[in-house]
């Protein structure tokens, strides 16, 4: 993936130079590597994100009718309750 070229040149400064090149290749190919799988990887788990927001949004919606119906109960409940006595 990564060819050096470090044999090439003579001295400590050139192979320290050709190492910051090599390692700069490197970080270009693992930062190529990285956007492709985000690319690929990315729109598949916002969809999932969203499907479970779906999810959660309607199991709240079902919370909030059961906890309405429970009031509209205790609150039948209470004024025959009131009335009776």
């Amino acid at each position: 993936m990564v060819n050096s070229t470090a044999l090439t040149v003579v001295g400590p400064a050139s192979l320290a130079a050709e190492i910051v090149i090599d390692l700069e290749k490197i970080v270009s190919s693992i930062t190529i590597a990285v956007s492709e799988i985000l690319a690929i990887t990315l729109p598949t788990v916002l969809e999932v994100v969203g499907d479970v927001v779906a999810v959660v949004e309607g199991i709240v919606f079902d919370l909030v009718a059961i906890v309405s119906e429970i009031v509209n109960t205790l609150e039948y409940l209470i004024v025959h309750l009131v009335e009776s006595t």
